[in-house]
């Protein structure tokens, strides 16, 4: 049994999309020693009643995990988005989780006009300032991350900048793995 679970990533500008190169089209695999037993009468209603409630609790069990998944990922993403104003890092957020046929997805991302820019944007090496409002702060940005966006902690050895949405995807790795065991547990349970 393989359940496709897509969770896509995005930058929106105006009115376009771009998905980030950072999606999963993970596979929730259920063990080869799990079995299933079904007991019924010679009524083929009783059975399909029995699979009916048994897609809408997955559906329900899916949207619920992938919602608190979701949220995971805006957290980690916010803690590596780049820090100047702040504006950009409160900008990040997910959606509700849509359900297309047999497809889950829930979009994080942010709508700032410079999402995309500061995501895509080349490594930069040297020293430069910052200019605002007027006032000049000299040596502000090394190595292109300025010093606010260097004053926050590392996650999992990710340093906050450039590319936090799929550096975000790479770190909750572990935990797709862990929503995709419980999801099987809770649907398995009955």
């Amino acid at each position: 049994m393989v359940t496709m679970v897509q969770v896509k990533l995005s930058l929106t500008r105006k009115q376009l999309t771009l998905q980030v190169h950072a999606f999963y089209l993970g596979r929730c695999s259920l063990m080869a020693d799990e079995y299933f037993k079904f007991e019924f009468d010679d009524s083929y209603k009783e059975l399909q009643s029995y699979f009916k409630k048994f897609d809408e609790r997955f559906t329900k069990i899916v949207i619920q995990e992938l919602g608190k998944f979701g949220l995971r990922v805006e957290e980690v993403a916010k803690a590596l988005a780049p820090r100047d104003s702040g504006d950009l890092e409160d900008s990040i957020n997910s959606s509700k989780v849509i359900v297309e046929g047999k497809t889950f997805s829930i979009t994080i991302g942010t709508n700032m006009k410079y999402a995309l820019r500061v995501h895509e944007q080349p490594e930069s090496k040297g020293v430069r300032p910052k200019y605002q409002r007027g006032v000049k702060y000299p040596e502000y940005y090394k190595n292109g991350r300025g010093e606010n966006t260097r004053n926050k902690p590392n996650v999992n050895g990710y340093k906050p900048g450039r590319k936090y949405l799929t550096n975000a995807v790479k770190v909750t790795e572990d935990d797709w793995n862990i929503m995709c065991e419980r999801i099987l547990a809770r649907v398995l349970e009955g």
